[in-house]
């Protein structure tokens, strides 16, 4: 039992805990836990022909997979809404080999890239490009960005192709 009555939450003979200890503990407790990792599909998302679904990229399907899928002279950025404080962003990015694309374009490189938009003015601002991947036909490659301070997520694809669908396999925030 404690001085004032109330029960004691140190055990008998063992020296009381420091203030120090006692907020260093209640601060432990009260800090809130981390998100858990979130499908981009399902996150609120604007852009001109985007479309959601199962693509697949280097002989893997990609479930709940983000698509731009052309032509060249539309606009290739979406912005999504983040719900919370997500430190990174994955994904496999690509041209979807079930698309069917003329010889001409194969060998037409795409530029993936991801914005933390900071600001949330959905522009993709000087110091806000965190990665920026290239990726070939038959040669997908992999995503992990930072996202510290973002609001919102910028994704743009650069590309000359103009025939088939570009994809962001499988997107995540962590």
């Amino acid at each position: 039992m404690a001085k004032d009555g109330a029960p004691s939450s140190t055990p008998a003979g063992a020296p009381a805990p420091s203030l120090s200890e006692t907020a260093a503990k209640g601060s432990a407790e009260s800090s809130p836990s981390p998100l858990k990792p979130q499908a981009v599909g399902d996150l609120n998302f604007t852009g001109a022909s985007w479309v959601q679904g199962t693509w697949s990229l280097g002989g893997r399907k990609y479930a709940k997979s983000l698509a731009w899928p052309g032509p060249c002279d539309r606009d290739s950025q979406v912005v999504i809404q983040l719900p919370g404080e997500y430190q990174r962003f994955t994904a496999t990015v690509g041209f979807d080999e079930d698309t069917n694309v003329m010889g001409l374009y194969r060998d037409e490189p795409a530029t993936f890239e991801v914005f933390a938009d900071r600001d949330a003015d959905g522009e993709r601002d000087l110091g806000e490009e965190v990665a920026s991947r290239g990726a070939m036909w038959d040669t997908p490659a992999t995503i992990d960005a930072p996202l510290r301070g973002a609001e919102q997520i910028i994704l743009r694809i650069d590309t000359g192709a103009c025939d088939g669908r570009l994809v962001w396999g499988t997107p995540e925030v962590r």
